[in-house]
């Protein structure tokens, strides 16, 4: 039985490299990189595509087996791609939504698994003074307090992001001729 499962294993490592190795051709050869860049005003410099292309490994200039190597490389070093400007907003992004919310919840069991977030810190307590016959006490208002701080500190964070750190990345993204990113005001 477990000769059969290593067999069965190696088989479908093998039909994923296949799989994976031939789409990664097929793109290479069918789509062109270089049509984003097409019809822009004003249009970018030559050199300023290849740089782009070439800082995301899609450059048809370079010999397909050399971008193909590249590739490889980072997906046995599990990375799978570049961010543009080296950081993550995404990270910073899901550093607040993890304390705002447990992310890792995905069955019945797993709130017994992983601590709870604010926003059921703050739905706990409202369901305890909404089924409660009297006022409010003070704990229940200081701990309301303590709480609505805590997540309004990590939504004036996600705001310091939306204000300082996605204009330097849409600016980026001009300066690299890319479309932009815009967010509407969320908040």
């Amino acid at each position: 039985m477990g000769k059969f499962l290593l067999q069965r294993l190696a088989y479908l490592v093998i039909l994923v490299v296949i799989a994976t190795s031939s789409t990664y051709f097929l793109a290479a050869v069918a789509l062109n990189p270089r049509s984003n860049f097409e019809g822009r005003n004003p249009p970018p410099s030559p050199e300023v595509v290849d740089s782009l292309l070439d800082s995301l490994n899609l450059n048809n200039k370079t010999p397909i087996m050399e971008r193909f190597e590249r590739w490889v490389r980072g997906v046995a070093a599990w990375n799978l791609g570049d961010a543009i400007d080296g950081g993550s907003i995404n990270d910073e992004m899901k550093k607040i939504e993890e304390t705002l919310y447990q992310t890792k919840n995905k069955s019945g069991q797993d709130p017994l698994n992983y601590p709870i977030r604010l926003n059921n810190k703050l739905g706990a307590l409202a369901g305890e003074v909404d089924g409660s016959d009297y006022h409010p006490t003070e704990q229940v208002k200081t701990v309301h307090k303590e709480i609505a701080d805590k997540i309004d500190m990590q939504l004036n964070s996600l705001r310091q992001i939306m204000k300082d750190k996605l204009p330097k990345f849409n600016d980026l993204v001009k300066q690299k001729q890319v479309s932009a990113v815009s967010v509407e005001d969320i908040m």
